[in-house]
């Protein structure tokens, strides 16, 4: 009995975890074509839902074992204190509805999403309880991120609609605007090439993040939006600190890689991206 019971709850925590897994991968990707803005409304429904079952899971657990288990991080109180001022904004706003609720023609930061987020944060630092998982949210992040980089440079590039049997004409699945997909390449760059600099990590690994930072980084420049080059040029110097604070544990020809990118970036913010390279 106690070893059926014990299995169970590890499964019921193991499922909470997947359910996160299956968030990070499928929001991005989740497109209602039936509706009239379906790049706020079918993200932010699917997010929410996914939250709520790993929630479920978590909650299950936790009255099966009757006790109650948080991991605090030192971020804790500032995200409660962001809450805090959210709900005090949204009690006060002139336009009370979309502040609690948000909209539906156009997204808007409303107290209903920040909740979730904020319950999705507490979900994952109460699940990523090892490196391997930790490892396992990075890899399907940057898998995401990837895929669809792949498909905005087959469109821009060979005009071809990889995603026309979901949604055609769709540049990219994450916003209807280009630049916030652009802020989303740079994340994706940002984390593989910080996973590329440190030393023993598997070949498999080193092909991945590698191809991932390629291809964002070839995304970001048929873009060409000088912003994001500003905003890649932040994230490239704060990579390199990093790096050079903890030398012994970096590669240096990665990361001498990384310092020519930063040196192209900056050619880029101050000459503009070559025309050829933009789409």
């Amino acid at each position: 009995m106690f070893a059926t019971s014990s299995r169970f709850h590890s499964v019921i925590e193991k499922l909470s975890y997947v359910f996160l897994i299956i968030g990070v991968f499928a929001t991005p990707f989740f497109i209602d074509k039936k509706l009239i803005n379906y790049f706020v409304v079918p993200k932010q429904y699917i997010f929410i839902g996914i939250t709520l079952l790993s929630l479920l899971c978590l909650a299950i657990r936790t009255i099966l074992l009757k006790q109650i288990k948080i991991r605090q991080t030192i971020i804790d109180l500032p995200v409660l204190a962001i809450l805090g001022a959210a709900i005090f904004s949204a009690i006060f706003s002139v336009s009370g509805f979309e502040s609690f609720l948000g909209r539906n023609e156009y997204f808007v930061i409303n107290l209903v999403y920040l909740i979730f987020l904020i319950i999705f944060y507490f979900l994952l630092t109460n699940n990523l309880t090892s490196y391997a998982r930790w490892q396992t949210i990075f890899d399907v992040l940057a898998g995401a991120i990837g895929i669809s980089a792949v498909l905005f440079i087959v469109k821009s590039l060979f005009g071809q609609d990889l995603s026309g049997w979901w949604f055609p004409s769709v540049w990219n699945f994450i916003d209807n605007v280009n630049s916030t997909f652009g802020v989303w390449l740079i994340i994706g760059f940002l984390l593989s090439a910080g996973y590329l600099i440190k030393k023993d990590i598997p070949v498999i690994r080193i092909i991945f993040s590698f191809s991932v930072a390629a291809l964002t980084l070839i995304a970001l420049m048929l873009l060409s939006f000088k912003i994001l080059w500003w905003v890649l040029l932040a994230g490239l110097v704060l990579l390199l600190l990093l790096g050079t604070s903890v030398l012994r544990e970096t590669r240096i020809g990665w990361l001498s890689a990384l310092f020519a990118v930063l040196v192209a970036t900056i050619i880029f913010v101050v000459f503009g991206t070559p025309k050829f390279l933009q789409a």
